[in-house]
């Protein structure tokens, strides 16, 4: 007589169970974690302190604060030799656990170091006792993430920003500013599903390029206007070459980097020649100097709407006198800004 096992699981006869021992037995474990996952999650979103509404250390995404290009075009800093100092924290309250990849001071940071090589700062030859020292003081950074579908989010920011040109404090002010979203809006390039450290980010990057927009626009009212940095581009004779090839590209890659920082900026070519030949083939010359110049500045980057071109031919020397420096100088195209 054959014995036969009797299962004491209410499954344990099942055909199913007898082919699949194993794989019951890990349905039965993952569906245990499962509730016990589900049970910590939601203490977590329903604790009452909305530092720990949701860590998003748990998922280890920690995107990058969301940068974007500063709105003011009227800041140049290309004179000035500027000096960031570290942000000062002065924040209470805030999580441990930041929504970033690095700390939110070196966020901070580095957005504002972003910020003053798009102005132009320390690139060039900076102007003799034009230094500006830059101190940021931290009073808020934080964001408020809920949500289970399309992640409401809300950042405020709050920053004491200073600026000191040599010893002279020529702004001392506090900017604040706040930004939301629900997933998908027009400043922010996103989408109706964002996830917990996205909305975070967006929310925080948003709100810091506000605050320091605002900043940006007292600096550049306070600042006096640069002077005019265009020299003119002379040419050999009879000819539309350059006279002197590396110190004319020179000067045209430095007009090409003040407009890119001035996008409101629109210039006048006027082109010229010496006295030295006929008027109409001199009219001819000047104009295609012009040309020359123009288009190099298109190459470089600079719509062609930007730039309005004149021809004068042998008209308005600078020097009347006859020698060899005199035709040399008469040899060019001068630049005028008549927008800024």
């Amino acid at each position: 007589m054959k014995l036969q096992r009797v299962s004491s699981s209410p499954f344990g006869t099942s055909p199913y169970a007898r082919r699949h021992p194993l794989l019951l037995r890990w349905l039965t474990t993952l569906i245990i974690c499962a509730m016990l996952s589900g049970g910590i999650l939601v203490a977590i979103i329903l604790s009452p302190h909305k530092d720990n509404r949701m860590n998003s250390r748990m998922f280890y995404m920690l995107p990058k604060l969301h940068s974007s290009k500063p709105k003011t075009d009227k800041l140049d800093l290309s004179r000035f030799k500027v000096f960031l100092l570290q942000p000062v924290d002065k924040r209470s309250g805030f999580s441990v656990t930041e929504f970033h990849k690095s700390p939110a001071m070196h966020e901070i940071q580095n957005k504002i170091e972003t910020d003053m090589t798009y102005f132009g700062a320390n690139q060039g030859r900076s102007e003799p006792h034009k230094n500006l020292t830059i101190t940021t003081t931290v009073d808020e950074f934080y964001s408020d993430v809920r949500g289970n579908c399309w992640m409401k989010s809300k950042a405020d920011v709050t920053l004491d920003m200073k600026a000191v040109l040599n010893d002279s404090t020529i702004v001392n002010k506090q900017y604040q500013s706040s930004y939301s979203t629900s997933g998908l809006d027009k400043e922010y390039e996103g989408s109706m599903i964002t996830t917990i450290e996205q909305g975070a980010n967006i929310t925080l990057g948003i709100s810091l390029r506000k605050a320091l927009d605002q900043f940006y626009a007292d600096l550049a009212g306070v600042i006096a206007p640069p002077t005019v940095p265009l020299k003119n581009v002379l040419f050999k004779v009879s000819s539309t070459d350059f006279e002197d090839i590396e110190r004319s590209e020179a000067n045209l890659d430095a007009t090409a980097n003040l407009m890119k920082r001035n996008r409101k900026m629109v210039i006048e070519l006027d082109g010229y020649a010496d006295n030295l030949g006929d008027l109409i083939k001199d009219k001819e010359l000047s104009l295609d100097r012009v040309k020359v110049v123009k288009s190099y500045l298109v190459h470089h980057g600079i719509r062609a709407r930007r730039i309005k071109t004149k021809a004068f031919g042998a008209a308005r020397s600078i020097s009347n006198s006859h020698n060899e420096e005199s035709h040399r100088l008469n040899r060019r195209v001068e630049f005028k800004i008549i927008k800024s």
